[in-house]
């Protein structure tokens, strides 16, 4: 009786706690094949490859709650791959390349979606995150360090256009100095005597060759009683009956 209670008793701890037929990945080796395993998307590595026979590959990084492993993934399948996916895989083998175990699909092997996980792979100390939590980081310092050569750049850009358009204020202002000197130049009237009036200029006893080539006429000057040989209307003799101009010239 207590051989039957004692089976009872393990069948119902084996359909309360079945044993899993999944394979983990610290027990891969690169001899094994057919594994079925479930693991977490962490990553996509690299871009899509295709192969000579046209074949499209894509390539992630997944973990368990034991190892990472990188997976290649084949066919269309893998585009729709994207990180925190969780993949039932059956049917897959994993062979060594170049020092690295890889885990790859065949053709006949089959990958479902069965979760999805929102929360970011570095806050889960059992996935064997620990390098690429430090690549996350680097990748965070790389950001802060493009992010501020891209505002040293933004402010230097705006530095030479505050330039540019002081020299330009500078340029427009020299040029309308220029203008207003060019200007007052213009309108100064100098003291000069060949800027008299006209009627000064047109009357004919204002040349002083003129007068100066009738200095000296003889005996035409010695009825007017002035001084002899010179003939000015400012000089006259007595006999001048009206003023000399323009209209009463003095014969």
């Amino acid at each position: 009786m207590a051989t039957l209670e004692q089976q009872q008793q393990q069948q119902q701890q084996q359909h309360l706690n079945p044993k899993s037929h999944l394979n983990l990945v610290k027990d891969m080796h690169p001899m094994s094949r057919n594994i079925d395993c479930e693991v977490l998307v962490l990553q996509k590595d690299g871009d899509t490859t295709i192969t000579r026979d046209g074949d499209q590959i894509n390539r992630f990084l997944v973990a368990d709650r034991t190892a990472s492993i990188l997976l290649n993934v084949w066919g269309e399948a893998g585009e729709y791959i994207q990180g925190g996916d969780i993949l039932r895989i059956t049917g897959a083998d994993a062979r060594l390349r170049k020092g690295q175990l890889i885990l790859g699909t065949t053709k006949t092997c089959k990958i479902r979606r069965v979760g999805q996980d929102t929360m970011a792979f570095v806050e889960k100390p059992n996935m064997s995150e620990v390098v690429y939590q430090s690549h996350y980081n680097n990748n965070n310092n790389n950001w802060s360090r493009n992010d501020q050569q891209q505002q040293q750049q933004q402010q230097q850009q705006q530095q030479q256009q505050q330039k540019s358009q002081q020299q330009q204020q500078q340029q427009q202002q020299q040029q309308q100095s220029l203008q207003q000197q060019q200007q007052k130049q213009s309108n100064r009237i100098p003291n000069n005597v060949h800027n008299r009036p006209s009627r000064y200029q047109n009357h004919p006893y204002n040349n002083n060759s003129v007068n100066n080539s009738n200095s000296h006429r003889g005996g035409l000057g010695g009825g007017l009683g002035g001084r002899r040989g010179q003939y000015h209307d400012n000089n006259r003799g007595r006999g001048g009956r009206y003023q000399q101009g323009i209209d009463n010239p003095v014969l």
